[in-house]
């Protein structure tokens, strides 16, 4: 086909280049990393891999504003299939607690993209960074006390030599307050 742009089965095709949820395929220059990243489901209240050991989720980590950069063109291309992809059964798989509260949760639309991503750690060899939310500033979810706050919140590993999200990491975090 020798036309700009052609929707076949659902897909869109624009210069060579085909696009599905907002991955790129096939040939033509392109920004967009062609190998989507593993999503990983950590229980509630999990470490993160131990390569990011003492991660609390409410600290930062300082990296150079290029690494930060690269890392945030690469979320705002893939965030929308990310989302796409962890369903709210997913969530309440990985909910230890407020069970019974959790059993009608359903997640909002568009709620990864509100997420903002910040530095929060990174491995000791500064190849990875570990991009995520504080634990206060995660998605809200039913609790089984008024005294425990409890958030979804998403992280996400960052090569920075390949300059390229390899990981995902779904999880629930939370506190109690007295």
């Amino acid at each position: 086909m020798k036309h700009s742009a052609a929707i076949i089965f659902g897909l869109v095709c624009l210069q060579g280049i085909i696009c599905l949820h907002g991955i790129a395929f096939g040939a033509g220059p392109s920004s967009v990393s062609t190998e989507f990243p593993e999503i990983v489901y950590l229980e509630e209240m999990k470490p993160f891999p131990t390569e990011f050991k003492g991660c609390s989720g409410n600290g930062s980590a300082p990296i150079a504003i290029e690494i930060s950069d690269s890392f945030q063109k690469e979320w705002v291309e893939m965030v929308v299939s990310v989302s796409v992809q962890v369903q709210s059964e997913s969530i309440r798989g990985i909910s230890r607690w407020a069970r019974p509260q959790m059993a009608s949760f359903t997640l909002p639309e568009h709620w990864l993209e509100k997420l903002s991503m910040e530095p929060i750690a990174h491995a000791s060899d500064q190849r990875k960074v570990l991009f995520s939310q504080t634990v206060s500033n995660g998605l809200p979810l039913p609790s089984h006390s008024p005294l425990v706050f409890r958030r979804v919140l998403a992280a996400a590993e960052f090569d920075t030599r390949e300059r390229r999200i390899r990981k995902v990491f779904i999880t629930i975090r939370g506190w109690r307050e007295e």
